[in-house]
């Protein structure tokens, strides 16, 4: 699914601190039930992971969802954003979510979905506004960050029922890499079994799967055809 297909917007932070470009994937009905959104767009569109999307919606197996991909801008953009930002989370949970309700205001049902950097970003967010996000999906999420920091710095849940899917594949086991001005001391696995037992640990619904496999879009392309039913499965 190309960006032709997609429609392009341009959303400002209310403080003037942040714009990102976002793609649109409208609903089937004029009565959407449902949002969702994805970091790190020129991902998810770029390398044909969108499509799933549309696939699992028009067959029946998630709701009719709004789909909005919100541009990573650059590499330096995401070192900063991704990196457990609070700017970057308030404009996520309340400047993009207030401006997609002006256009869709009966819509209260949000999924947040991230891959690598942006996963561990997607996390943060969601919870630190848990009553804005019902669930979460974490594509081999860089939880490695900081040694952990997100595991560590982590609040209580402060309500019942916020969920988070967690992937890793069994092949990210690399250490001590370097990322362009990141440095990853801990493996992918080891940062993202460190998320989910701290997760848990803080009253949060995990379901946490490792595929076989590495940190390759192939593998995140299946993996979505099995997280987001997860993620709507109560709806």
């Amino acid at each position: 699914m190309p960006y032709t297909s997609l429609i392009a917007s341009t959303v400002r932070a209310a403080n003037g601190t942040l714009t990102r470009t976002v793609w649109t994937l409208a609903p089937l009905g004029s009565n959407p039930s449902a949002i969702l959104i994805f970091l790190d767009a020129e991902f998810y569109i770029e390398r044909s992971m969108a499509p799933a999307v549309r696939r699992l919606r028009d067959n029946g197996l998630i709701p009719d969802v709004v789909t909005l991909f919100v541009s990573h801008v650059s590499q330096a953009s995401r070192n900063q954003d991704f990196t457990c930002c609070p700017d970057y989370a308030r404009f996520i949970a309340e400047d993009l979510v207030a401006w997609i309700q002006q256009q869709y205001p009966n819509v209260t049902d949000i999924v947040l979905a991230g891959l690598s950097l942006s996963g561990l970003a997607a996390a943060y967010i969601a919870s630190r506004y848990p009553n804005v996000f019902r669930s979460v999906i974490c594509q081999s999420g860089s939880f490695w960050w900081e040694r952990g920091r997100f595991a560590n710095e982590l609040p209580a849940a402060a309500r019942p029922g916020q969920e988070y899917w967690l992937c890793v594949g069994s092949l990210e086991a690399d250490v001590d890499v370097s990322h362009e001005y990141l440095f990853q001391e801990w493996s992918q696995i080891a940062g993202c079994i460190s998320a989910s037992a701290a997760l848990r640990a803080k009253g949060y619904g995990v379901s946490y799967r490792e595929y076989d496999g590495g940190h390759d879009f192939a593998c995140w392309r299946e993996d979505l055809a099995l997280a987001l039913p997860w993620a709507w499965r109560r709806a």
